[in-house]
């Protein structure tokens, strides 16, 4: 968590300012106000940005996991009948977002997305 919180504050700046303002990856002859689409890809299509994004939603999911199985705890689901199992459950959501996100920059990267 100790490294996780810092990193994914720093992916939010970036992914702002990359696809909010367009003061980034994307070029500015490249960047639409609005269009979303253009702008993913266009900025997903830098690998050096896609690695970032990569490893920032690794991070993320990371993160997810441990606030996933503590937020049970707060709440009292705290048994060892139970914890296993809420670990296994968390793991696996985060892993399907883990996947879903992993997919937008593989895809551009891969040329399966382009405009």
């Amino acid at each position: 968590m100790r490294w996780t919180g810092p990193l994914i504050l720093l992916y939010i700046v970036v992914h702002l300012l990359d696809l909010t303002v367009g003061k980034t990856a994307i070029a500015p002859d490249e960047f639409v106000s609005g269009n979303v689409y253009a702008n993913v890809v266009h900025s997903l299509s830098r690998p050096a940005v896609a690695i970032g994004y990569i490893v920032a939603n690794i991070a993320v999911c990371i993160h997810l996991y441990h606030g996933i199985s503590s937020a049970f705890q707060t709440l009292g689901v705290n048994n060892p009948k139970y914890n296993g199992l809420l670990k296994q459950a968390s793991l696996g959501l985060t892993t399907i977002i883990l996947i879903g996100n992993l997919s937008f920059p593989i895809a551009v990267l891969a040329g399966a997305v382009d405009l």
